[in-house]
């Protein structure tokens, strides 16, 4: 859970996990900066990204290859329709989007409150606490499956069973 809140808050929501180097940008698309090194240590080893296929081995290390495209993948990197994408190769490194702006993260994961709702052969459903700004939210519902000797996360980060006041999504 810890590592898919470092990819999801830190990689792809804007919070800049990555060192980006002002000198080094894409031709005619300034907003792109090359990435070089970590910007703080996470719980996800980053260092040896230079490449989106780089970035999606971190990620599948994390989460399904399903919840990845789904939940990550489509609406940062695949975004030809939507806007510029937050991440592009060019001429053998990666770069970032610096322009995308950050979406805040204010969610906070209570893992102590964490208990198995359903369990069938190689995956099940975990609900815990969540708070927003310190404040109770409602209880996120998280789906992980057994896959080649690990666990996964099989959803997202915003499946909830209840918001704020208790009642039923």
């Amino acid at each position: 859970m810890p590592k898919a809140v470092d990819i999801v808050a830190g990689m792809f929501n804007g919070s800049g996990v990555f060192k980006e180097d002002a000198s080094q940008a894409i031709p005619g698309e300034e907003q792109y900066r090359r990435i070089y090194g970590e910007k703080w240590e996470s719980g996800i080893d980053t260092s040896s990204v230079n490449s989106i296929a780089d970035l999606k081995k971190v990620v599948e290390q994390v989460f399904t290859r399903d919840t990845a495209q789904k939940q990550l993948y489509s609406r940062y990197l695949e975004t030809k329709d939507t806007g510029l994408p937050l991440y592009k190769d060019y001429e053998g490194r990666l770069y970032v989007n610096t322009q995308n702006g950050g979406h805040g993260w204010a969610t906070q994961f209570l893992i102590d409150t964490a208990k198995v709702k359903s369990q069938k052969d190689h995956a099940a459903e975990i609900t815990l606490d969540t708070t927003v700004l310190d404040d109770p939210y409602g209880t996120a519902i998280i789906k992980i499956e057994y896959v080649n000797g690990q666990w996964l996360m099989a959803s997202g980060l915003d499946d909830y069973e209840t918001i704020i006041n208790g009642s039923a999504k």
